[in-house]
């Protein structure tokens, strides 16, 4: 009846894929967990902000919004604003 959450490693593919799943993105607003990089990374970013979605990095094994440079190695996740406070409450 729903997605939650969503985990992506397609090696280069995002832009290929990501455009597939936009309505999944605007019908469940699941949390978007990726890795991803150069010049795919750019793709993800615009794309997610544009579905109305906020970016979380791991900093000092913390998450802090809004670090689009990976300081930790790590994912990406992204979080749709109208879930993120109970997402920031969830993780504190």
């Amino acid at each position: 009846p729903t997605i939650n959450y969503i985990k992506i490693d397609i090696e280069g593919y995002e832009e290929f894929v990501l455009p597939e799943l936009k309505e999944v993105f605007i019908k469940f607003k699941p949390i978007l967990q990726i890795e991803t990089a150069y010049p795919q990374k750019e793709i993800v970013f615009a794309l997610m902000t544009e579905l109305g979605y906020v970016q979380y990095g791991v900093y000092k094994n913390k998450l802090v919004k809004n670090l689009s440079e990976e300081v930790e190695s790590g994912d990406y996740l992204f979080v749709h604003q109208s879930n993120e406070a109970a997402f920031v409450l969830q993780t504190s």
